[in-house]
């Protein structure tokens, strides 16, 4: 399967061998990350609809961490996978979970509507990400029913957060001076 078209990032042949546990590792990182991001916002918002929705995927992203530690910690061994496609995977989630990490350090500096609308946008995207992060993994591990169930959840719940996101946005466009 080629993942240079699920994830934009060109194949390439490497060296080190990569396996499922580490995606799982920083994916379950960005998901916490996440939850904190939601977190940290909601505190500098005033409007309550806003705030709604911020603490609810702020919850759900702590629930998806909580997942995908429930999965490292079953069995490791069970889900080793020595694939060298999942190296594209890894790369491309690791420079996600670096974006992730400078979006945090961003919401401490947010002064106008602008500086939010753009991380809206910015959070839009790593859920994008996420949903194909989670389809491609899904791909891989089709055999195994349980990983495939929790999978086949965060692919749902990403995919509906990415619509939150817009809707979100949109919101906050046609609302823009009475958020902050």
């Amino acid at each position: 399967m080629v993942l240079s078209n699920i994830l934009g990032v060109s194949l390439g042949i490497g060296r080190i061998e990569h396996n499922l546990l580490s995606v799982l590792d920083i994916s379950m990182s960005i998901e916490e990350s996440l939850s904190m991001i939601y977190g940290r916002i909601k505190l500098l918002i005033k409007d309550p609809y806003i705030k709604l929705v911020l603490d609810y995927l702020s919850n759900e992203c702590w629930i998806h961490r909580k997942l995908l530690e429930d999965l490292l910690v079953l069995d490791m061994e069970y889900y080793k996978i020595r694939r060298e496609e999942l190296r594209d995977v890894i790369d491309h989630i690791s420079e996600r979970f670096r974006s992730v990490r400078e979006l945090y350090t961003k919401t401490l500096n947010i002064y106008d509507e602008k500086e939010l609308l753009s991380i809206v946008n910015d959070l839009e995207r790593v859920s994008r990400d996420l949903v194909n992060t989670y389809s491609t993994l899904r791909t891989f591990r089709r055999e195994e029913v349980y990983l495939a169930r929790v999978l086949d959840l965060l692919i749902s719940d990403s995919e509906k957060h990415t619509e939150i996101l817009r809707e979100l946005r949109s919101y906050l466009g046609e609302n823009i001076d009475t958020s902050l």
